[in-house]
């Protein structure tokens, strides 16, 4: 079971899903997989699994493109996650404190938020159709695990 935890941001429960139920949940979600490229990476971590003690391992010690865990360092670069993930180093580039363009998401906001959103918004600001494959998508790929805002 992952661990959950309530915060003033909003539960957190941490889910590393290793098959492919939640993306084949849907017919939509598993199109916008394929059409972005990530379905074989979701393959690979099916038929490979995790080990989420590692994965908590290598979060802690990650440091600019460096893992070091005891005498092991593993440099880390976009080259070597694509190789070994397959996903995609094609495409649109997002990272963590990155200055969206906020006009870019208002058609996917519900009309009645369209002026109330900055950054960080909750999720039932986004129209319903969008809701369900942000939800797949911040389990496959989102290390956070807070599921009720869209940052």
């Amino acid at each position: 079971m992952a661990p959950t935890t309530n915060r003033k941001g909003g539960e957190i429960a941490r889910v590393e899903p290793n098959t492919l139920n939640l993306i084949n949940s849907s017919q939509a979600i598993r199109v916008s997989f394929e059409n972005v490229g990530c379905t074989l990476f979701c393959q690979k971590v099916q038929k490979m699994g995790h080990n989420t003690i590692l994965a908590s391992l290598c979060t802690l010690k990650f440091h600019d493109i460096k893992v070091k865990l005891g005498n092991v360092e593993i440099i880390i670069i976009e080259k070597f996650v694509a190789d070994a993930t397959s996903l995609p180093t094609t495409r649109e580039k997002w990272f963590k404190g990155y200055e969206l363009d906020i006009s870019t998401f208002k058609q996917f906001v519900k009309p009645e938020f369209s002026d109330k959103f900055a950054t960080t918004f909750p999720t039932i600001y986004l129209q319903d159709h969008y809701n369900e494959l942000l939800k797949v998508i911040q389990r496959y790929f989102m290390c956070e695990g807070r599921f009720n805002k869209v940052y």
